[in-house]
């Protein structure tokens, strides 16, 4: 019989990582990896006591984190890990203080993924996510006109911001290799993200296309899942997953969309307006871009009626856009008018 190594006994752990760049956080990572690699000591296997607390809390933090409550799973990921340095817990732990994006438990999380085995292609992909979010708050710390730091301490943290973005696209970009055409949705869609605030606009649409792909696969199989029985736990968290994949596709469509009318390439944006409506109904303001860009196409008919329902569904909201979105649909009116005036009745 075999047994796991309980926390407190001696054992080495190899991670295949990268060198380290040389940032404070990452070099506070690696210490606490190490540190944690120390902390055990020799011992037996578990109890059967021990064993089945151990299932009790592995059991829970799953249900926790599935149900959203992460404080929660967290205390049982911990009173687990007491127990045994069981590498199911680790991971949900890393994710589930990852999941809370305060500053300390993302580095807590980046720690817990650079303490583990590098075979598993998901501590690769919770260890980038963790460091991206960490170079989000470390660039909103640095532009906030708040913050009373010095020229020192902003190019610091610039610094940081573009190492930790490096290690997260590093990161990435090994979990993509290593699940292959298995990787779900989350590698290519957290790269396509990384692209954007790298401004890697071509990476972007790479990225965002192999995500389109994978969630559509996804949602084939959500809805063949849920067409059968199931326990009612399990649907719900079909269903939770099926709205996030969505909300995913949906905030990719608009970034596409974004990307292509600043470029001028408005059947692209089009394109990508089309896509959107396939992952889930439009907002208030999707009706105005969506206006904008049939404008732009020469489609005056389809615009009218977009930025009708845009009106529409602006009742109560007095804005910028509102008063644009008026002006335009005036102006496309106007030309249908002229258009049909010009053209005779069965002619052309």
């Amino acid at each position: 019989m075999s047994c796991r190594i309980r926390r407190g006994c001696a054992a080495t752990r190899t991670a295949r990582r990268p060198a380290d760049r040389g940032s404070h956080a990452r070099q506070g990572a690696f210490r606490l990896a190490a540190a944690l690699a120390v902390a055990l000591a020799a011992g037996g296997c578990l109890s059967t006591e021990e064993r089945n607390r151990l299932i009790s809390h592995q059991v829970s933090s799953k249900a926790f984190y599935d149900a959203g409550e992460f404080a929660r799973c967290e205390d049982q990921c911990r009173r687990g890990l007491e127990i045994d340095d069981d590498p199911t817990l680790q991971l949900t732990l890393g994710f589930v203080l990852m999941r809370q994006a305060d500053e300390r438990k993302l580095a807590e999380a980046v720690a817990v993924f650079e303490s583990m085995s590098a075979d598993d292609w998901r501590v690769d992909l919770g260890l980038g996510m963790a460091l991206q979010q960490l170079a989000r708050l470390e660039a909103a710390r640095a532009a906030d006109a708040n913050q009373r730091l010095s020229a020192g301490q902003r190019a610091d943290l610039a610094a940081a911001e573009a190492e930790h973005r490096a290690d997260a696209r590093d990161a990435l970009e090994r979990a993509a290799v290593a699940a292959g055409e298995n990787a779900p949705a989350d590698v290519s869609f957290h790269l396509a993200l990384l692209d954007l605030e790298e401004k890697k606009h071509d990476e972007f649409v790479v990225h965002a296309e192999d995500a389109f792909a994978r969630l559509a696969e996804a949602e084939k199989v959500a809805r063949a899942q849920l067409a059968q029985p199931m326990a009612q736990m399990m649907r719900e968290r079909t269903l939770a997953d099926s709205a996030m994949a969505a909300e995913r596709g949906q905030r990719l469509c608009r970034e596409l969309a974004i990307l292509s009318w600043n470029r001028g390439d408005f059947s692209q944006a089009s394109a990508a307006m089309t896509r959107l409506e396939q992952f889930g109904s439009l907002d208030r303001a999707d009706y105005f871009s969506r206006g904008a860009v049939r404008e732009k196409l020469g489609d005056d008919e389809k615009a009218v009626l977009d930025y009708e329902k845009f009106i529409e569904l602006s009742s109560g909201v007095f804005d910028e856009t509102v008063g644009k979105a008026v002006t335009a649909l005036t102006r496309v009116r106007a030309r249908l008018a002229e258009k049909r005036t010009a053209t005779p009745a069965g002619g052309s």
